[in-house]
């Protein structure tokens, strides 16, 4: 497996202080299937600058979209390309869910790093992404929440509740996925 490594650091170092004398953290690695595995805590103890870095690298492997760490309260394991929503507290901070009412409108996102319940998790709140779906879809329909949790119901009307426009089709039937534009961020 290739791991993927940021340098942990003092924030009262200097910038070049902060590279030669900090110890590497794996940040994800990356197995032989191409699955890509979270590192433990993923950016959450890390920095500004190392959050910044961990964002641009993500763009990096998934066409410009841009999200953050979450923890995955959903109550089962987030799957990569799953759908689901982002709520905050300040006792709890952000937290992933999904849910099984269509049409939901709430704050969507989709998962790029995935994992189990309670763990850390990195979903993408707005660029392009790949998008788990319910049915067979076209290029230009609009997605929304579906009655099957992590997955996308195809619709080929506009609706306040749509959060991404598919740019690719689906032939596979539920369970396959597209390419979306997400609308929310």
């Amino acid at each position: 497996a290739v791991q993927v490594n940021i340098k942990g650091h003092s924030s009262q170092a200097t910038d070049l202080q902060r590279w030669q004398d900090s110890t590497p953290t794996t940040l994800l690695s990356i197995a032989n299937t191409g699955d890509i595995v979270p590192g433990t805590d993923i950016a959450r103890s890390f920095g500004t600058a190392s959050k910044r870095f961990f964002d641009g690298y993500i763009r990096q492997l998934y066409g410009n979209a841009t999200g953050t760490v979450v923890k995955n309260t959903s109550g089962a394991t987030a799957n990569v390309n799953h759908v689901g929503y982002i709520t905050y507290t300040a006792a709890s901070g952000s937290e992933y869910k999904t849910t099984t009412t269509a049409n939901l409108n709430v704050s969507w996102c989709v998962v790029l790093v995935g994992g189990a319940n309670n763990a850390d998790i990195y979903v993408a709140t707005s660029g392009v992404v790949t998008v788990e779906l319910s049915a067979n879809c076209s290029a230009g329909d609009f997605l929304t929440t579906s009655t099957t949790a992590g997955r996308a119901a195809v619709n080929t009307l506009m609706r306040p509740e749509v959060f991404a426009v598919a740019l690719t089709a689906n032939v596979g039937g539920a369970g396959g996925t597209c390419t979306a534009r997400l609308y929310c961020g």
